[in-house]
């Protein structure tokens, strides 16, 4: 699988080619290529912002829930769902014990 990233083609001046199967388990697996694109030499970036497109793909993957396929998808929004109703049962548990009248204890 490749992909070309060009914006704003009048403007920039290099053509970004990603290459192989990034994800959450592969990401070893990508390559980012980044040529001028008037003379077409490889632009050799720093490791460090290699480094950060590589990190901001296995965010974007999580994020997506693409990390698993199908199944990535629909664990992703089932623990979403999850943590998204654990606050409000939790403050309805808690008003509702609020509320509660104290019985006298009998001796």
């Amino acid at each position: 699988m490749v992909s070309i990233w060009n914006f704003e083609k009048q403007k920039a001046g290099a053509l970004v080619f990603t290459s192989g199967k990034s994800g959450l388990k592969s990401i070893e697996n990508a390559d980012i290529n980044i040529y001028n694109r008037y003379t077409g030499k490889e632009i050799h970036v720093p490791q460090e912002f290699l480094r950060h497109e590589k990190t901001e793909n296995i965010v974007w993957q999580l994020h997506m829930g693409q990390w698993w396929g199908q199944f990535g998808k629909l664990a992703t929004f089932l623990s979403g769902i999850v943590a998204t109703t654990l606050p409000v049962t939790g403050f309805l548990i808690w008003w509702g014990r609020r509320k509660k009248k104290k019985h006298p204890r009998k001796v």
